[in-house]
């Protein structure tokens, strides 16, 4: 099933980028870039949040192990999406 084999790698990569990329805690790598050369890492929790806001959106198709997958992403993307939280632990993304 193709919506598993989606999944599958998408816990695989967070799992990966939880141990070789700490620094995001969670989140799935995204880039800012320009045509004119300019490129970075981007820390942002937008790109994270809109893969998890549209796995979500499909859970109730899922079958059971579908959304175990989908639980252990949005668990690590929760763990990276807390260090957006401002002093008095509110939600903040910029």
């Amino acid at each position: 099933m193709p919506e598993a084999d989606i999944l599958s790698r998408l816990a695989q990569l967070s799992r990966i980028q939880e141990e070789a990329l700490p620094r995001l805690n969670g989140l799935f790598p995204s880039f800012r870039w320009h045509p004119w050369g300019y490129r970075r890492e981007d820390f942002s929790a937008y790109f994270t949040a809109g893969i998890i806001q549209g796995l979500l959106s499909l859970e109730s198709m899922f079958l059971p192990e579908e959304k175990k997958l989908l639980e252990e992403i949005r668990a690590q993307a929760c763990r990276g999406l807390a260090r957006f939280r401002n002093s008095h632990g509110l939600d903040r993304y910029n």
